[in-house]
């Protein structure tokens, strides 16, 4: 979730999901990070394409922690998750590591434990691994939707064809 206000963000969120009807349990972990819990099978595509104060919306897979993170990336059928090519980012909040070596050592695992001919590719997968850690804990999901900020940043007051002085960003 962005960061940009204390509420507004966390607030969008339920009032989408309120509007699309879909039940739901909300976990919030501080950090701009909230966990979905939904029957509804489309859920992280509906929040994609409605919600503007996020970054990104991943469907979790695993959780874990950084002991047991190589173990549990292992025990995944990859073959299930990854469609052709893939790449794996690492997002760490709040923690201190290389995420290049993590990034290269989980990558190593997923391709050893795929059947299928896949491939790495890290500017433009299909399947893009989003590993989220912060504190002792792990995320790991398949991202489903990125927000672009492009459409916002061009609504500003300085960018419209005419200027009024009381606009608001």
């Amino acid at each position: 979730m962005s960061q940009e206000h204390d509420t507004l963000p966390k607030a969008e969120l339920i009032s989408i999901l309120e509007s699309e009807n879909i039940k739901y349990s909300l976990f919030d972990f501080g950090y701009g990070i909230v966990k979905i819990k939904s029957n509804n099978l489309n859920t992280a595509k509906i929040i994609s394409k409605r919600i503007a104060y996020a970054h990104e919306v991943s469907e979790l897979i695993i959780e874990s922690s950084l002991d047991l993170l190589e173990e549990d990336m292992g025990s995944l059928d990859w073959d299930y998750f990854i469609d052709g090519s893939f790449a794996v980012r690492v997002k760490k909040i709040n923690s201190s590591f290389d995420t290049m070596s993590i990034e290269k050592k989980l990558g190593s695992i997923i391709n050893k434990k795929t059947k299928t001919d896949v491939k790495v590719n890290l500017t433009n997968p299909k399947t893009f691994v989003r590993v989220l850690i912060f504190d002792s804990n792990v995320f790991i999901g398949i991202r489903k939707g990125i927000i672009d900020k492009k459409y916002f940043f061009d609504l500003k007051a300085h960018k419209r064809p005419f200027f009024y002085p009381g606009s608001m960003s």
